[in-house]
């Protein structure tokens, strides 16, 4: 499968909804939503979002996920 196509549908949005849902509990997360997926993580000024190329929102990292990263 090509990168294209990980991007080819709104992923996040989605997500992001079916969380809130849950009231922020992932043990009522139904599994389909708990299955990885591939996102944009961009810096802008200080502030990082992560985007599936239609939706993005504004995300807070901790400093030990940001050294892994680096």
């Amino acid at each position: 499968m090509s990168v294209r196509e990980y991007f080819a549908h709104p992923t996040i949005k989605h997500k992001v909804i079916e969380f809130l849902k849950s009231k922020g509990d992932f043990d009522y997360l139904h599994q389909k939503h708990k299955r990885p997926f591939r996102a944009y993580i961009t810096e802008v000024d200080g502030d990082f979002y992560v985007s599936d190329d239609y939706n993005q929102i504004k995300c807070t990292f901790s400093n030990e996920c940001k050294e892994k990263f680096d």
